[in-house]
């Protein structure tokens, strides 16, 4: 008796073929190879230049073949491979690069509407070129969670930045600002102008913020541009502010203090401004900072002009690099 024979389950996947044209391809380019080999090719050298010339070849029929592939993953499909689940998803992304997160932006519509919808993996934003464009989109992702910013300010981004800054302050938990002015020898000046009008907004959950201004190598130090706060910075609205660094950027020239400051436990200050650093520079400093307990201090030059210093309660920690004038 015959036995009965076996059926294809009928929701089996079909064998994968490749594709005619790519299978023919790859057979006249062997065939192709075997006969230089054997015609052309007397001396190791010239066995190293046919080879090259092969995976040449061969890297273009591969980069035909992944964009079949990508034409496959833009179509619906159910297989785990080409679209995974959310959560399998948003898992390993999580072990991506911010470089990495855009690139899956680009694989397929499906990954890419994934990727965009999930906040989460824009709340960490690097940009250090002149063109900031790229932010304000990853900012918009990044919807109201907090994020972590830093960014390079040169005086043709300067603008655009402070957009950035006024529209997304309120949900920014870590703000980096570094005012570049580059090879020029231009003051950055007028950036600090810009972006100092766009710093006099509340910042709800900042907590770690960081200003430099980058002093260019190729401009001297008597000439550097001096840059304060504005008296009403951060709208006098930051109850999170922890840690604090400034580098050539000082505390308003008036006796107003800088409410955002009366929590911050963690101070680092680098005195840039050509004018040496003195006793009174310090108390007016200090006095914005009521409840410092690690301060870390920078200058090129400090000079005693007799003030009286000022006790700090909960002071634990300094650290301290200035030549006495």
């Amino acid at each position: 008796m015959a036995e009965p024979q076996s059926k294809m389950p009928e929701d089996q996947d079909e064998e994968f073929v490749v594709p005619e044209d790519l299978a023919k391809a790859f057979e006249e380019l062997s065939e192709q190879f075997a006969q230089e080999v054997a015609k052309d090719c007397k001396t190791h050298a010239e066995l190293a230049f046919a080879t090259a010339d092969m995976m040449d070849c061969v890297a273009g029929y591969v980069n035909y073949a992944m964009s079949l592939a990508a034409r496959e993953m833009n179509r619906e499909s159910t297989d785990l491979s080409t679209n995974p689940p959310p959560d399998i998803f948003a898992h390993v992304c999580d072990y991506l690069t911010l470089e990495e997160r855009i690139t899956v932006t680009h694989v397929c519509h499906y990954w890419r509407d994934l990727a965009v919808a999930d906040a989460r993996l824009w709340n960490h934003i690097v940009q250090n070129f002149h063109d900031s464009t790229g932010a304000r989109e990853l900012l918009e992702r990044s919807r109201n969670t907090p994020v972590h910013l830093e960014l390079t300010v040169f005086d043709s981004n300067a603008k655009a930045v402070a957009v950035y800054i006024t529209e997304h302050l309120h949900h920014v938990k870590t703000l980096v600002l570094r005012l570049s002015d580059g090879r020029s020898g231009h003051p950055s000046q007028d950036a600090w102008t810009t972006i100092s009008y766009a710093l006099a907004y509340p910042a709800p959950v900042l907590e770690t913020l960081y200003i430099n201004m980058l002093r260019s190598p190729y401009r001297s130090m008597n000439t550097e541009a001096f840059c304060a706060l504005r008296p009403d910075f951060l709208a006098g609205d930051a109850p999170e502010l922890r840690s604090v660094s400034l580098g050539g950027i000082a505390p308003p020239t008036t006796n107003d203090l800088i409410a955002p400051f009366g929590h911050v436990t963690t101070l680092t200050y680098a005195h840039h401004n050509s004018s040496p650093f003195n006793g009174a520079n310090l108390v007016q400093l200090v006095n914005n900072f009521p409840r410092l307990e690690n301060i870390a201090l920078s200058a090129q030059q400090f000079v005693d002009d007799g003030t009286q210093p000022i006790k700090l309660r909960n002071l634990r920690v300094v650290d301290s690099t200035v030549n006495q004038g």
